[in-house]
């Protein structure tokens, strides 16, 4: 019998899955190791060995993806383990990264914003997971120059009303955003990213006046009732006094959700702290992305270019995508599918 995690050793973190590499690309593996039949490497600054899950003793699991959102629900075993976990009063969290680059030369084979609502709108029909238990990320927020110098950008009211009108009806809640790339490579983290983007003629552009660009889309946000948060800005953008930081995962908002379905007594994961950078607010969480027998998302048939898990060249799939994407937005044909972003 696999050794499993003890309920002392676990000690009411969340279970995280799929902030590194995206389950779309190891959905079998993915419920195997949330039902307890793979072991689950949690990383080094967890310093226990590897062992498999309990689903029992988990009070929360949150999951990461770009979608298709649909397979959660549509995939046998990611399926059987959701039925599980909801059995046993575990709530059930969706980190879902919406950008509104989704089908665009930045997003290739990730599909469009619609296409992902719809899908979700499929997984919260189940009743597994509760709407207010769903964070879209929009995020990164960017700007970039095409080869023929037109601009795209999803860091408009414009851009970011369409995602909002998309989701709300849904019910969703909270929405998560920060830039990535400020358009000044010399502060640039991700220079790979940055190399990534010049192999391709696309250029980051500089960004001004980040903290009137938050409140733009805060407005927005408030409009269709939801709360929009950030993730490490004041620390990694430089902006005193800002105060609307929150941890992506949040044992505060995920026990709200919790106590709501399951009751008022629900007490099954610890409110205590577990930065994963300067500026994180997240709760204590294990991260089981870090898995063998996974794919990278550059090698598959969608891939975003600013990817900073991925560090690798991309594949040719993926560079054909690229190629044929910008061809089309530089000649006009494609007018119609970004016009959300111009």
């Amino acid at each position: 019998m696999t050794d499993t995690y003890t309920e002392k050793e676990w000690d009411k973190a969340i279970a995280s899955l799929g902030r590194l590499v995206d389950i779309r690309n190891f959905p079998d593996i993915a419920a195997d190791i949330l039902l307890g039949r793979q072991k689950a490497f949690l990383g080094r600054p967890a310093r226990i060995k590897s062992k498999a899950l309990n689903p029992d003793i988990i009070g929360a699991v949150v999951i990461w993806t770009k979608g298709p959102v649909e397979n959660l629900v549509e995939h046998t075993g990611l399926r059987e383990a959701l039925e599980r976990y909801n059995e046993n009063k575990a709530i059930i969290g969706l980190q879902l990264s919406v950008t509104g680059l989704g089908g665009t030369f930045m997003e290739p084979g990730i599909q469009a914003p619609e296409e992902v609502a719809t899908g979700l709108k499929k997984v919260l029909d189940t009743g597994l997971v509760d709407p207010e238990a769903v964070q879209i990320r929009y995020d990164p927020l960017i700007r970039v120059k095409a080869p023929n110098g037109r601009i795209i950008r999803n860091d408009t009211r414009k851009a970011f009303e369409k995602i909002a009108s998309l989701f709300s009806p849904l019910g969703v809640k909270f929405i998560e955003t920060k830039f990535l790339l400020s358009g000044q490579e010399k502060d640039a983290k991700y220079h790979h990213v940055w190399e990534r983007m010049k192999e391709i003629d696309i250029i980051p552009q500089p960004v001004e006046n980040i903290h009137s660009i938050f409140v733009q889309l805060s407005e927005i946000a408030f409009k269709y009732d939801i709360h929009l948060f950030s993730c490490c800005v004041k620390e990694e953008q430089k902006l005193p006094g800002w105060t609307n930081d929150a941890g992506c995962l949040s044992a505060d908002r995920l026990s709200r959700v919790a106590k709501d379905r399951f009751g008022v007594s629900w007490d099954r994961i610890s409110f205590a702290k577990r930065p994963s950078r300067k500026g994180c607010q997240c709760s204590k969480y294990f991260d089981l992305s870090n898995v063998k027998g996974h794919k990278k998302c550059g090698s598959q048939n969608a891939a975003c270019i600013y990817c900073t898990a991925c560090a690798k060249t991309f594949g040719k799939t993926i560079q054909n995508k690229i190629k044929a994407e910008i061809d089309a937005f530089c000649n006009g044909s494609r007018d119609e599918y970004y016009k959300h972003l111009l």
